[in-house]
């Protein structure tokens, strides 16, 4: 038996009243995903084990199930990993942003537009001139990886005072208020146990990239995948279907990060035309793959929800199609928020969808012996 795992992120929202009460899920036009759905056992899943804020660290942690019993100490350190930065358990690892900022108050923008990215990399990078830092790079966009000595409070979310860790620090303008950087979800590296699969990962994200590492995953390198909307999805599916079809791998995890960042953009038509480039172009070929026969389970989710119109990760459960060949689906009409509600898994615990994906390779094991 073989495992697909596809997630994406972000995919999940909350209805609006300015959308006549579709989420984009919802409303987009999606009959792979659909098909899937169709033939699946479905319900919802809970991602964010108490004690965790949601999001994809602790998310898809969840998802293959780790972190469901304590915290996962932030994501950054899986930044670090998934951007080959070397770090030590007794380093504090940042994320960080350029933002924009009341003065020594509250983030108002997270994602400000008139900030370039050679600007942001150009501060990011030199965040090393300031005691504790010991290391910085810039990985794109307005973001970067802040490695300091020691221990240091966390900061998190928009709209929080982060004046406390100003002084001393890498928060500092880059041409002047109202533009600083915002260090953010604070870790130190852990040592995990290795998944019990041999396992693909196709993503490009530092932060799935580093799941993966931490985890002992191979990363395959995808030509034109970019970790947002313009993604290379066709080469995604191509690079998968190569992992299922080889003898190497037993589990395979797809991870596409544009809908979340259509979310964080406060962008309902862009999320919605992307989760639709998502069905023709990536779910489109994998499905064809999985279901010209075989054994392959195929679990399609998102990680966590995303509110367009607030801009925020919410900790709902999220939709989840579970295709299992050998046995019948729920025969629900949409891949969506509602829709799965009346599937037969109802809503799964944390953790327990990986429970159950190793429920089924111990009974596929015991059959074929």
């Amino acid at each position: 038996m073989k495992t697909l795992l596809v997630i994406i992120d972000g995919a999940a929202d909350v209805a609006d009243a300015s959308t006549e009460g579709l989420t984009p899920l919802q409303a987009a036009d999606m009959p792979v995903a659909d098909t899937i759905a169709c033939r699946s056992a479905t319900g919802r899943l809970t991602t964010s084990p108490d004690g965790n804020a949601p999001g994809s660290e602790t998310a898809i942690m969840s998802i293959l199930g780790y972190g469901n019993d304590r915290p996962i100490s932030g994501r950054g350190w899986l930044e670090a990993l998934g951007i080959g930065m070397d770090v030590s358990p007794d380093n504090t690892v940042w994320r960080c942003n350029v933002v924009h900022a009341m003065p020594y108050g509250k983030i108002i923008d997270p994602m400000p537009e008139d900030v370039t990215a050679s600007e942001a990399g150009r501060m990011i990078e030199s965040a090393v001139n300031y005691s504790p830092i010991v290391d910085a790079r810039h990985i794109g966009g307005l973001s970067g990886m802040v490695v300091t000595a020691g221990t240091s409070p966390e900061i998190d979310g928009i709209g929080s005072p982060y004046d406390a860790y100003i002084s001393g620090t890498a928060l500092r303008p880059v041409s002047g208020l109202p533009d600083w950087m915002w260090l953010w979800s604070a870790g130190h590296p852990l040592s995990l146990p290795p998944l019990p699969y041999r396992a693909a990962l196709i993503a490009a994200t530092p932060l799935v990239k580093g799941i993966g590492k931490a985890l002992g995953m191979d990363c395959l390198d995808v030509p034109g995948a970019t970790g947002d909307c313009s993604t290379s999805l066709e080469a995604k599916a191509a690079v998968a279907v190569g992992a299922l079809d080889s003898d190497g791998y037993d589990f395979v995890m797809v991870h596409i990060e544009g809908a979340d960042t259509a979310s964080h953009t406060g962008s309902f038509r862009l999320k919605r035309s992307f989760l639709e480039a998502i069905d023709s172009r990536l779910l489109a070929p994998l499905w064809q793959r999985v279901s010209d026969g075989g054994d392959t389970v195929f679990a399609l989710l998102p990680d966590h929800a995303t509110s367009w119109r607030h801009r925020r990760h919410t900790s709902d459960p999220v939709p989840v199609s579970l295709y299992v060949p050998w046995e019948k689906g729920d025969n629900v009409d949409r891949f969506d928020e509602t829709a799965v509600t009346c599937g037969s898994l109802g809503v799964i615990p944390a953790g327990g969808l990986a429970g159950i994906i190793a429920g089924l390779r111990k009974h596929k094991k015991s059959v074929q012996s």
